[in-house]
């Protein structure tokens, strides 16, 4: 049956491929949020000056993580990848999460963050 249905629709089983473009495009997209994240986090200069001179409100920060988590998992609930619309928005809620939990604590854990090169691990990460 799943194969007559597949044969009927050959452009339906191919759409799960639009991902492969959008989701490193949303991605690139969500990058200037983690950007502004890590700025409110720490600043310009990085953790291990700012901790020390400035104390920022990590609710800001916290607020850029989630919306680059959403605009990261855009393509999964966007895309009809699967005919199962409560699938898609389980994985990409799961997924939105997952990129805020791994931003937020790259940004706890590493002192020397300040929106450059641990965003970009971040994203590299979540990429695979």
């Amino acid at each position: 049956m799943d194969r007559e249905r597949s044969e009927s629709h050959p452009r339906r089983s191919l759409i799960w491929l639009n991902l492969l473009w959008a989701m490193p495009l949303s991605l690139a997209c969500s990058y200037p949020m983690v950007f502004l994240s890590g700025l409110e986090w720490c600043g310009i200069y990085g953790c291990l000056v700012a901790r020390n001179e400035i104390h920022r409100d990590p609710l800001l920060s916290t607020v850029f993580a989630i919306v680059a988590g959403a605009i990261s998992a855009l393509p999964l609930i966007l895309i009809p990848w699967t005919r199962n619309q409560r699938r898609r928005s389980v994985i990409a809620a799961s997924y939105g999460l997952l990129y805020v939990v791994i931003l937020m604590a790259i940004q706890l854990l590493d002192p020397s963050y300040g929106g450059g090169l641990s965003a970009n691990i971040a994203n590299t990460i979540l990429t695979f």
